[in-house]
């Protein structure tokens, strides 16, 4: 059985489109293989940055999340001390904590953590770790679609879409984009960060 790391990001987002327990069905794993940040209800609860962008209701529906996972206290390794210099902290410390489990998922909405494991050479050994076993929030949303349908998905997503740029454009702006257009937009999405991210992504059957 696998553990399944998520950072406050996807908790955040999934929180926000309210299919937070569908995306986690559709990975087909149990509360029980969830790991949290330690921090993340208080982040949640008390962050002004946080409080500013998302609504009461969504930061309640995120703290719920926090209360029902085991979370992963900060370890002061090498790697995580490596890692803070390049991306947040608490993604540092849920990374650094995979180097314990055997079979893992790395779930995150931030690409720019992709992005820095992608292109600084010092976290080549931590960015082969994570090689084939990271989750992005673009990859979530395309499997919700294709198991619990567009317009239910669509729904849910455009009510709280200004939350992520990119979920933003890829369903559309100024009107929005019709089923065949999302997935487009989805696949697109995905496999340019594949490339960004030297093949972080997991690659679903």
């Amino acid at each position: 059985m696998f553990t399944c790391f998520l950072d406050n990001d996807i908790i955040l987002k999934l929180s926000a489109f309210d299919v937070f327990e569908e995306a986690i069905a559709s990975l087909d794993i149990d509360w029980q293989q969830l790991r949290v940040m330690d921090t993340a209800y208080y982040v949640f609860q008390g962050n002004r940055q946080i409080v500013a962008k998302y609504s009461e209701e969504i930061r309640q529906r995120a703290i719920a999340v926090t209360q029902r996972c085991e979370a992963s206290a900060i370890d002061a390794s090498d790697e995580f001390l490596l890692l803070r210099d390049f991306i947040d902290i608490g993604e540092a410390s849920l990374i650094a904590a995979t180097g314990k489990e055997e079979t893992f998922f790395f779930t995150t909405g931030d690409k720019r953590c992709l992005e820095a494991l992608a292109n600084n050479p010092s976290l080549s050994s931590v960015h082969a770790r994570l090689c084939g076993r990271t989750i992005c929030l673009e990859q979530l949303i395309y499997r919700l679609i294709m198991s619990q349908g567009f317009e239910v998905i669509q729904k849910k997503i455009v009510s709280a879409y200004d939350c992520d740029r990119a979920i933003k454009n890829i369903f559309g702006v100024s009107t929005f984009a019709d089923e065949s257009t999302v997935i487009t937009n989805l696949q697109s999405y995905i496999n340019d960060l594949q490339l960004r991210s030297r093949g972080l992504l997991y690659t679903f059957d």
